[in-house]
């Protein structure tokens, strides 16, 4: 797992509100991250894209998990509209796989190229297309 030395960026969303990380850490996989959290005991807070307009991503000196490495899409059975992703995917990477089955995820965003499915999930996401499909939690 990488380290990141440079921790202001993580330290504020989109908006400006700003917090204090401790460290910023890249994981890969899954384990990684369980091995974090049985090992720490500061609080953790998960990063996608750093969107957020509600300062969600904000740590209070707080360990970061930048969740952007986490970006495989892993199945799509498309007989069961079901799919696997990691939480770095974004929602145009994902949309992009879909269209290949002839399928969408519905929920559209400000930032489809950089917003991922793991900060749309942490936020309930909703977008402009909310009454019609609902937010994120629908999905």
């Amino acid at each position: 797992m990488r380290l990141t030395k440079n921790k202001s960026v993580y330290e504020k969303d989109i908006t400006g509100f700003k917090g204090n990380a401790d460290s910023v850490v890249f994981p890969e996989s899954i384990k990684e991250i369980k091995d974090l959290i049985d090992f720490t005991k500061l609080d953790i807070v998960p990063r996608g894209a750093g969107t957020s307009f509600v300062g969600g991503c904000a740590p209070d000196n707080s360990i970061v998990i930048d969740m952007s490495k986490m970006n495989k899409i892993i199945e799509i059975i498309s007989s069961r509209k079901t799919g696997y992703i990691e939480a770095g995917v974004t929602l145009n990477q994902l949309n992009q796989e879909l269209e290949k089955y002839g399928l969408e995820f519905p929920i559209n965003c400000l930032f489809p190229d950089i917003q991922t499915i793991g900060g749309l999930i942490a936020t309930n996401f909703s977008g402009d297309r909310e009454l019609k499909y609902g937010r994120i939690s629908n999905w």
